[in-house]
């Protein structure tokens, strides 16, 4: 019994140490909520530096689903970091960020919207103090008051899922032990009831350990409760000042939300107030509109109404109604001074017009009176032009006026009036002239009736009047004349006039019909004189004997038998014995027919001769002219095809040397020549067919035509040699352009062979010209050079080295710079030098060997020098040196012109100037120095022109005016002479051009540029040698040292850009340059070049 009431027991005990256990663990849970509401109670508790958080308890409909979510950290505002929520609420962006008290205290906080400082939020915090979003103490939506179940949780959801499952964890871990603890009671019950006696007493020491826990979990019980009920207290402590600060926190919100909508109701009513002044403003002004435009009659009663508008509106005008005032007081003392001056100027505008009519009045009643003196000389004139027409007319009827006096006598009184007549008309003309402007001063129209007219009166004018019967209406007109009846009456003017002009013109008709009647009585009487006087038998009939002896001696003619009959048939009437006196006319007519029919016989006889004489000169100039079109064909066929061969010069050019194009050329010229002057041949011949020959003038018109058509043949076969002639001088231009390339290419060949003796042999350049020349002579000449290239050693397979003699000939132009056919020391010493540019500081020594050589100076960068010697490698270092020559400062020595294995450029060749201002190339030094008559005949200006390349061959020297000049070869064209670099004012005019050969890129390949160091892998890349002589041959143009051109030259490429290649270039131009030309960047791959 005592064994089973002992498992009973440990039973009991087994669960009520389960029991304890589970409300242990509650009780923990239990805590561990109240640390975290006290914490939330106290105001301070914030995410802090969690990462992410979870924002819960928003139950508004709208807002809650927007808010509620997982945050991150995305930046910051204001100095406090900014969240995003993780998931888009509805397609929103949701950030919670804090805003700074810059817009006052109600618009500060932490704030729940789509973007940082956004006008739409959607929840509010208002504590300040805390660095990060504070746990509790949210307004959703902003307006609304403080929700407590509205809580941050740190960490987000999986931590806040993690606490519950922790503790769940530590439950269920209690339980396994309380099992486990049980499951041990039985198998040590088990235990005891095999050893009874024994187990007892641990039995019952195990009871008393039992108790011993229960009594130590009661007082943990104790002591949890106490912690409890304390933090209960806490918690209620602070949930009370929490709801009084969120109680006084709504106080004053709805106490800014009345003043706020106090602060509104003021400003409406003041709005209201204000717009109600400005409506008052408004309608006087609206009156003050009318009082702008008023006149003298709506004056007062427009005033009436602005006075009636401004005493209804003026009370409600408030503070403006002192600025209404003086404006009304102002526009209506302006408005009557406008009705005084409307008033004033209609009494002068009316005065002006009664002046007028006054005016008008006296000039119309002038008029009138002009108009009546005008008529009257007008009826005088038409009287005249009457009285002329009938005498004209009688004169007319007068038919037995015998002679031409008779006939002017009879006129001369016709002609008297025609005169008068016109006199009279030009009098009316000349008073119109005169008179005209002021009669044109009558009315257009008849004056109106009166305005008190009445029907009666109407018809009463309507009626004849007694007094004026017999009177036309035309005298009516006149008796009220207008513009119409002047206009008439200048009709009437000009027909006057026309009709006297036509009546004299009618009397001189009539005049000469008169003296023609008189003239043919006379011949009528001298024919009848002639047929009485050959009418020897007086018998009215003249016989053919007597009309023979008329014809003999009257006409100068011999008529034959045959012709007088036929006469006589033709003319005497049947069965009449001879040609009646009526009929002598006709016989005279007959007789003169045949004595120009005898003529016309005689002139046939000399007409054939003539004709028979001009055909055999015709034939003669005919085979003139064919012998020269036979040489005209010649000529064409030669001159084709010439024009063939000049065609298709400038085809075959290109397979051409340049000698043998000009061979061709000259050949070309030399048949060109030939046929010109067969042309000028042909054209003498053509003018040597009239000289000397009397030509007759019937052919003399012809014959010009023919030589004419040659003429014009030879013209275009003229033409046809000009222009055979010009293409083959551009075919000459071609070829010398060519010529100068070749010569230019041998030169440089020469130059190699030359340069390269002088290496090999350790000469200088004065012994290298004594080798050249002969022992007694100060020169050379193309033999001389020739002779000697020609026996230096040649080498298989190289190009330089085999040339020719005649090359060599040819080479040696490139040498005679001034064309003398000669070259002097001093010019093989120009053209031998070789002048190079520093383009990285280097130290100019004494000695050709670096080590314990004295320095002489520094070179700065851009300085020019002239090679004297070498440049040769230095033993001990196996470095590039040179001894140079600087032009400026002029000092010797030893310079490094590169490191080893060229990574290093100190000199660099292909030094050139550039002509900055327009000058001028001269043969001497000095611009005013004398020249003696040989000088002269030699002397030379060229312009040059900005743009173009210089060579230098001497360096700058300054002239005794103050000039620095220096002698150059222009690359153009060769030409040699002194030009000014620099005027005596310090004007530039060439300046120092930096160039490149772009194209030997493609000899070196791949860049490869380290801008961390800015040293290339291969500094030949860029190809800064003396083989930029061509520059810009690719480019065209060359590119210069200055930063603006640098960045010009850059932008004529299309291509992409890269800094790379820049960087190389910032190594050989100043430093200045470098960074002018650090924006744009080329990319080489452009140019066919692998770059990295």
């Amino acid at each position: 019994q005592q064994h089973q009431q002992h498992q009973q027991h440990q039973q009991q005990h087994a669960q009520q140490h389960a029991q304890h256990a589970a409300e242990h663990a509650q009780q923990q849970q239990q805590v561990q909520q109240q640390q975290q509401a006290a914490a939330a109670g106290s105001g301070q508790a914030e995410v802090g530096s969690a990462q992410r958080f979870s924002f819960t308890g928003v139950k508004h409909d709208v807002v809650g689903p927007i808010i509620n979510g997982e945050y991150q950290v995305a930046g910051s505002n204001h100095g406090k970091p900014a969240y995003k929520k993780e998931t888009a609420a509805n397609g929103l962006v949701v950030m919670v960020y804090y805003w700074d008290e810059r817009d006052g205290t109600p618009n500060s906080g932490w704030w729940v919207g789509p973007q940082i400082g956004g006008n739409m939020v959607w929840a509010h915090n208002a504590n300040l103090t805390t660095s990060s979003p504070p746990l509790t103490g949210w307004q959703a939506p902003h307006s609304s008051p403080i929700d407590p179940t509205i809580t941050l949780v740190p960490g987000g959801g999986a931590a806040q899922a993690q606490q519950p499952q922790t503790q769940q964890q530590l439950l269920q871990q209690q339980i396994q032990q309380q099992q486990l603890a049980q499951q041990q009671a039985l198998q040590q019950q088990q235990a005891q009831q095999m050893q009874h006696v024994q187990h007892q007493q641990q039995a019952w020491a195990m009871q008393q350990r039992m108790m011993q826990q229960q009594l130590l979990a009661q007082q943990q019980r104790q002591q949890v409760e106490e912690k409890r009920a304390q933090l209960e207290a806490l918690n209620r402590l602070r949930v009370a000042e929490q709801q009084a600060k969120m109680a006084e926190q709504k106080r004053l919100q709805e106490e800014m939300q009345r003043k706020r909508i106090e602060e509104q109701r003021l400003k409406m009513e003041e709005m209201r107030r204000q717009q109600a002044e400005a409506q008052s403003v408004m309608n006087i002004r609206r009156a003050f509109h009318k009082v702008r435009s008023m006149t003298p009659e709506n004056f007062d009663s427009i005033k009436d109404e602005l006075m009636q508008q401004f005493t209804a509106e003026f009370e409600k005008c408030g503070s403006q109604q002192a600025a209404i005032q003086a404006e009304c007081d102002k526009l209506l003392e302006e408005a009557s001074q406008r009705v005084e001056q409307v008033k004033e100027q209609r009494a002068k505008e009316e005065a002006a017009r009664q002046e007028a009519i006054r005016k008008q009045k006296e000039a119309a009643d002038n008029a009138k009176r002009l108009f009546i003196d005008f008529v009257q000389l007008v009826k005088v004139a038409e009287a005249a032009v009457k009285e002329l027409a009938e005498s004209r007319a009688k004169f007319d009827e007068q038919g037995n006026l015998r002679t031409e006096a008779e006939v002017s006598r009879a006129a001369a009184p016709v002609e008297a009036l025609g005169e008068e007549a016109a006199s009279k008309a030009n009098t009316c003309f000349e008073f119109l002239k005169e008179k005209g402007a002021d009669m044109k001063m009558l009315p257009t129209t008849m004056p109106p009736k009166p305005k008190d007219a009445t029907p009666e009166t109407e018809k009463a004018d309507s009626q004849p009047d007694e007094k004026d019967d017999g009177k036309s209406s035309e005298e009516k007109e006149l008796e009220n004349p207008t513009l119409m009846t002047l206009q008439k009456v200048q009709l009437r003017v000009n027909q006057c006039k026309g009709q006297v002009e036509q009546e004299v013109r009618n009397l001189k008709k009539s005049m000469q019909n008169a003296v023609k009647r008189a003239f043919a009585l006379v011949d009528k009487q001298a024919a009848k004189a002639v047929f009485d006087k050959y009418d020897k038998d007086n018998d009215g009939l003249l016989s053919k004997k007597e009309a023979t002896a008329f014809a003999k001696s009257e006409c100068k003619t011999m008529v034959s038998e045959s012709d007088m009959t036929l006469a006589f048939k033709a003319i005497v009437a049947e069965g009449s014995k001879g040609v009646k006196e009526q009929e002598f006319q006709a016989l005279k007519a007959s007789i003169l027919v045949a004595r120009e029919r005898a003529r016309d016989a005689e002139r046939k006889k000399q007409r054939e001769a003539r004709e028979k004489e001009l055909e055999g000169q015709k034939t003669e100039l005919q085979n003139e002219l064919k012998h020269l079109q036979q040489r005209y064909s010649e000529v064409e066929k030669a001159i084709q095809e010439l024009n063939k061969t000049t065609t298709t010069l400038s085809i075959k050019a290109k397979g051409m040397k340049s000698t043998e194009m000009l061979e061709r050329a000259a050949e070309v010229e030399q048949s060109i020549k030939a046929s010109q002057a067969e042309i000028a041949d042909v054209e003498k011949d053509i003018v040597a067919t009239s000289e000397g020959k009397d030509i007759a003038e019937e052919l003399q018109k012809w014959h010009d035509t023919e030589k004419r058509k040659l003429s014009v043949s030879l013209k275009g076969l003229e033409a046809i040699c000009t222009r055979a002639s010009q293409m083959t001088d551009k075919f000459k231009v071609d070829a010398s352009k060519k010529d100068a390339g070749e010569v230019r290419a041998l030169g440089e060949k020469a130059m190699e062979v030359l340069k390269q003796y002088k290496a090999d042999n350790k000469l200088t350049t004065a012994e290298l010209f004594a080798s050249i020349k002969q022992d007694d002579a100060d020169c050379f000449d193309a033999d001389d050079l020739a002779a000697f290239a020609v026996k230096l050693p040649k080498v298989d397979g190289d190009e330089v080295s085999a040339l020719t003699e005649e090359d060599l000939r040819r080479a040696f132009r490139s040498f005679d710079e001034e064309r003398s056919g000669s070259v002097s020391a001093a010019a093989f010493e120009a053209v031998m030098s070789v002048m190079m540019k520093v383009v990285k500081e280097v130290i100019l020594t004494e000695a050709l060997k670096i080590k314990d050589a004295k320095a002489v100076r520094r070179l700065e960068v851009g300085e020019i020098v002239q090679v004297l010697e070498g440049p040769v490698q230095e033993e001990t270092s196996e470095i590039m040196r040179a001894r140079v020559k600087t032009v400026e400062n002029v000092a010797e020595g030893w310079v490094t012109v590169s490191g080893k294995a060229g990574d290093s450029v100190f000199l660099q060749e292909g030094v050139a100037y550039k002509v900055i201002k327009e000058t001028i190339l001269t043969d001497s030094f000095e611009l005013d120095a004398p020249k003696d008559e040989a000088s002269k005949a030699n002397a030379f200006t060229r312009k040059l022109k900005p743009g173009e390349m210089l060579e230098p061959r001497e360096a700058s020297k300054q002239t005794a005016s103050g000039l620095v000049r220096m002698k150059c070869k222009v690359k153009s064209d060769g030409t040699v002479g002194f030009v000014t670099s620099v005027g005596n004012t310090g004007i530039k005019f060439v300046e120092l051009a930096f160039e490149v050969d772009f194209m030997s890129l493609r000899r070196w390949g791949t860049i490869a540029v380290d801008r961390r160091t800015q040293s290339m892998a291969h500094a030949r890349g860029l190809a800064f040698s003396a083989k930029s002589a061509a520059v810009g041959s690719m480019m065209g143009t060359p590119w210069p040292s200055s930063g603006g051109a640098v960045v010009e030259f850059m932008r004529t490429l299309d291509a992409g850009r890269s800094h790379r290649l820049m960087a190389a270039v910032s190594m050989v131009v100043p430093a200045s340059v470098a960074a002018t030309a650090a924006a744009p960047h080329v990319a080489v791959a452009d140019w066919g070049v692998p770059y990295t």
